[in-house]
């Protein structure tokens, strides 16, 4: 769990929020984990593409924060670097923005990114500043804008073309809200998902905000349901019921005087926790930890058919195959060259990645589940 705790602890703060109202019903899946069975995350993928990265002087990834991908072309947030890698979709180099400093056209660190799907440009945000920053298709600066919020901004995405979503991560005061809707120009501002402030540990889903198939979802902190923001109505998608293994809201909201002592909690307790879910056109994916292994779970929405499983090897290696976002109906994850072997040989010589060196970039893949 050490690689996960250096990971999760970048997302702790003093507070937690939970959604006062809830709104139309949803479609309910129920989830028994004691009915669940052991298998490889990978033996579940089908119809895989693979596409390595190229690896150069300018194009060495450190970490991976985030991946989009957009019409020909992959981006990648470097959080270790700060630095925005754009790819072909085939894998080519082609760019990169690096502009990290505290001055016009610069940023402290991205917090986030989205890609406008009009035009190409690249906006990112600046929690630090308070500030996004938008950039053409070729990565040359376009305009930046002062965000007129005070609190810290986890994420945002776009709801169409005029309007920006924020994902507020840390509460203030009681009765705030979680969520801000923004015109472009910030000239029109809304609050949604009222939250009151405790005194306890936040521990954020690993996906907040997802923008799949055109449609934006949402969420929130120690949640089980999923919801979808549209400008006039906040829909509830899907619920998680994990009966006597639902979210213990109560771990959270303890005090502790040394944070590691929540993840012994956690890890000794009966309930689940670091649930994310994504949402695809033919799939509901989540993902979750229950006793220090994570569990898996994937719906097929034309079958209707669940399946739910472990795998505790993927404990040891949270930077591959969780995957990151959607496109086009499938899921994208990134393999690092070290995890490679838990595909076949047959496969990795079909791909031509049986000879890949253990310093080239990450390997991205694009896949689906099987039903």
């Amino acid at each position: 769990m050490k690689k996960i705790y250096i990971v999760i602890f970048a997302m702790i703060f003093f507070i937690s929020c939970e959604v006062k109202k809830e709104h139309s019903k949803s479609e309910e899946f129920r989830i028994n984990i004691s009915n669940t069975n052991k298998s490889s995350f990978v033996s579940h993928l089908d119809q895989i593409k693979f596409i390595p990265l190229e690896t150069n002087d300018s194009s060495i990834i450190g970490r991976i924060q985030s991946i989009k991908i957009e019409g020909d072309k992959i981006y990648i947030i470097d959080s270790k670097t700060q630095k925005v890698q754009i790819f072909s979709i085939k894998g080519e180099y082609l760019y990169s923005i690096n502009k990290i400093g505290h001055g016009p056209e610069e940023y402290i660190g991205i917090t986030d990114m989205q890609i406008n799907k009009r035009n190409g440009h690249i906006t990112l945000l600046d929690e630090a500043q308070y500030k996004i920053l938008e950039f053409n298709a070729n990565g040359s600066f376009v305009s930046e804008k002062k965000i007129p919020l005070k609190d810290p901004l986890a994420n945002f995405a776009y709801l169409d073309s005029a309007t920006l979503v924020f994902y507020k991560s840390f509460i203030k005061n009681d009765d705030d809200n979680s969520i801000v809707i923004c015109s472009k120009d910030f000239t029109q501002i809304k609050k949604i998902f009222p939250c009151k402030k405790t005194t306890s540990l936040l521990l954020s889903p690993r996906i907040s905000l997802q923008n799949s198939e055109n449609q934006l979802f949402y969420l929130p902190i120690y949640s089980q349901k999923l919801f979808q923001i549209k400008k006039d109505e906040i829909k509830e998608k899907y619920t998680f019921n994990f009966g006597e293994n639902n979210i213990d809201l109560d771990v959270y909201n303890q005090n502790y005087s040394n944070p590691t002592d929540i993840f012994k909690k956690l890890n000794n307790g009966k309930s689940i926790y670091f649930l994310t879910v994504l949402d695809s056109k033919s799939t509901v994916y989540a993902d979750f930890y229950y006793k220090e292994t994570p569990y898996f779970f994937v719906y097929n929405k034309d079958t209707k058919k669940t399946n739910v499983f472990y795998d505790e090897k993927m404990s040891k290696m949270f930077n591959s195959f969780y995957p990151y976002t959607t496109n086009n109906g499938k899921f994208v994850s990134a393999v690092s060259t070290n995890h490679l072997n838990e595909f076949s040989n047959e496969i990795l010589k079909t791909n031509n990645l049986d000879n890949i060196t253990s310093e080239a970039n990450p390997i991205v893949i694009i896949y689906q589940f099987k039903e």
